[in-house]
């Protein structure tokens, strides 16, 4: 009895993961995914209009009156460069506040298995005190007996 106690997925600590956990973890990599996509693809998109920027700072410093559509273009281009900094810093707290939330549930994961392995020894502990008395008892009764 003792060994089937020890053997069974139960006592190992063994738990598959619910469909719903495995579909949270699912959409949680996902969301990583994309969001780690969108900050490379912002990152391209700064280093294009960074370098938009500095022609048009060149052309600019070159004439000593600009025109006012350079004036036009590089707020254009500033306004852009400022939106898309505010959203790359919008996705990377996001990411943050995701990867937290992971850590949190694993977390709870952890504390948990650590729970159910305390139990699982607890009752080893105690089936195998039973099986410790039971033996006592009869061997006791062996050697009254003899």
């Amino acid at each position: 009895m003792c060994r089937l106690l020890l053997d069974s997925p139960y006592f190992l600590g063994i738990q598959p993961l619910s469909d719903l956990d495995m579909e949270a973890k699912a959409q949680n990599e996902h969301l990583l995914t994309t969001a780690r996509m969108q900050l490379e693809e912002q990152e391209d998109e700064i280093k294009a209009l960074n370098e938009m920027i500095l022609q048009v700072r060149r052309i600019t410093q070159r004439q000593l009156y600009p025109s006012s559509h350079h004036v036009f273009v590089q707020a254009k281009i500033y306004s852009i460069r400022d939106a898309q900094l505010a959203e790359q810093e919008e996705i990377r707290r996001e990411q943050a506040d995701e990867e937290r939330r992971l850590d949190d549930m694993m977390e709870i994961d952890r504390v948990k298995a650590l729970q159910r392995l305390e139990e699982q020894e607890q009752q080893l502990k105690t089936v195998r005190q039973r099986g410790a008395r039971e033996i006592r008892t009869q061997v006791y009764r062996c050697t009254l007996g003899a």
